[in-house]
């Protein structure tokens, strides 16, 4: 009789487990299309360890493999940020930024990554990223990463000294017509002329102060000044980055309130705005980018600041700056730097640069 009541007492804790494992509700994955595009969800864009909010992150489906019961928990996705960004070298053609993403969700949580539909030059974006459930809020979390070529010069520290072997401008207006020409004298002679006058008010603006340029591996730009006086460089403090976009063109970043620091010292105008020449860095509005063109001979590398399109160089900041610095230049007595402009802003000169001397120390 004891064995049959323990034999009874058995089955029926066994039905009882069963039964409450099958009243036990399952909590199937999150629909993705459903919930991905939740505007109340906190969203969240970070690049390189900077983060800021971006509410306007969108997503939409382009495919959807793998269905159960009319939800998706597994898809292709289009996903697009709040923003354009430059596509090409040669013109500032500006497209949305989109990524195609694979995205797959379990019970609370959408995790997806994918590359960009295109980029500028070689470089390549990529973005990896995760949606949560939370209790009271959810959040989007989406972190960019940036590919780009590595720089013959990556490693390497350049010193650059404000003198007269600074600037190269046999590039400019190089297309000289002589037989139009009616002045005294030839477009270049005017072009060393005007230089000699611009290179002496940088060096008084900047107290003859030395500069030197390491371009680390990994991207980061450290950039030191020489005090006149003491003989010694500092760092500069602050974000500094750069990448090539191809074997011509790259860009630097940095912290907005350097970029307006060096606009009002080469326009030499206090009230001077970086914007027009220096443009956002994706969605940090406080981190602006510059292009610059390249090119090594030997232990010499040669910047300048702009691109091949005619739009970005520095023939707008010269013509500006003889009418701002009035100490240093008088467009009443005599205007040598009128003429580069007018040479420069040829069609046929529009991809002309000023290049800047950095010796590799």
């Amino acid at each position: 009789m004891k064995n049959y009541s323990l034999l009874f007492l058995s089955v029926v804790t066994a039905m009882c487990v069963f039964s409450c494992d099958n009243d036990e509700k399952i909590t199937p994955p999150l629909d993705i299309p459903n919930v991905i595009n939740n505007s109340s969800a906190k969203k969240v864009f970070s690049f390189d360890g900077m983060e800021v909010n971006a509410p306007n992150i969108k997503f939409d489906l382009l495919s959807s493999p793998n269905q159960n019961s009319g939800e998706i928990y597994e898809a292709e996705m289009e996903m697009t940020l709040p923003v354009s960004i430059r596509t090409s070298t040669t013109s500032q053609t500006l497209s949305p930024f989109k990524f195609k993403v694979n995205a797959t969700s379990t019970e609370d949580r959408i995790v997806f990554n994918g590359d960009c539909l295109h980029g500028i030059g070689d470089v390549k974006f990529s973005v990896e990223g995760v949606y949560k459930q939370n209790v009271g809020w959810d959040s989007l979390f989406v972190n960019l990463k940036r590919e780009a070529p590595q720089a013959a010069f990556a490693g390497k520290t350049f010193e650059m000294t404000l003198d007269e072997r600074t600037f190269d401008y046999d590039e400019l207006a190089r297309n000289f017509n002589h037989t139009e020409w009616k002045e005294p004298f030839t477009l270049p002679h005017y072009t060393k002329e005007g230089m000699f006058m611009y290179m002496g008010y940088l060096r008084t603006a900047t107290k003859e102060a030395a500069y030197r340029f390491t371009f680390q591996a990994d991207g980061t730009l450290e950039i030191q000044k020489r005090n006149s006086e003491n003989g010694n460089f500092a760092q500069l403090p602050g974000r500094f980055k750069y990448y090539l976009a191809d074997k011509e063109i790259g860009f630097i970043e940095m912290d907005k309130k350097y970029a307006t620091e060096i606009m009002k010292l080469l326009l030499a105008n206090e009230n001077a705005s970086p914007y027009g020449f220096f443009t956002s860095t994706y969605l940090f509005e406080d981190v602006l980018n510059v292009p610059f063109c390249y090119k090594q001979h030997g232990n010499v590398l040669w910047l300048a600041l702009g691109d091949k399109t005619g739009i970005t160089n520095m023939n707008q900041i010269l013509f500006d700056w003889r009418i701002n610095a009035t100490d240093y230049y008088n467009v009443e007595e005599y205007d040598p730097l009128g003429f580069v402009y007018m040479g420069w802003n040829k069609q046929e000169n529009a991809t002309d640069q000023l290049w800047w001397r950095l010796e590799e120390q």
